[in-house]
C-alpha cells in the first residue's frame, strides 16, 4: 500500500465506513475505491478517472458533515 492509499484508507475506518457504503456515497465502484487504497493505479481507467476518484474518497473519507 503506498502512502496516500494509507491515508485514504485510515481516514475512511476512522469514520466507521465500508467501501461500500464510500461506495454509496461517492458512486464510485468498490474495486476502484480498494485499487486506489491499495495503490494499483493500473486496475483504475485513465489518468483523468483517477484524479476524479481521488478528489471524490478524499471528500468523502475527511467530510466531518457526513
Amino acid at each position: 500500500m503506498n502512502e496516500l492509499g494509507h491515508i485514504l484508507r485510515e481516514a475512511r475506518e476512522a469514520r466507521g465506513l465500508s467501501l461500500a457504503e464510500v461506495e454509496s456515497e461517492t458512486r464510485i465502484n468498490s474495486r476502484f475505491l480498494a485499487a486506489l487504497e491499495e495503490g494499483e493505479y493500473q486496475a483504475l481507467p485513465t489518468p483523468v478517472h483517477v484524479r476524479g476518484f481521488l478528489r471524490c474518497h478524499l471528500v468523502s473519507a475527511f467530510d466531518d458533515d457526513k
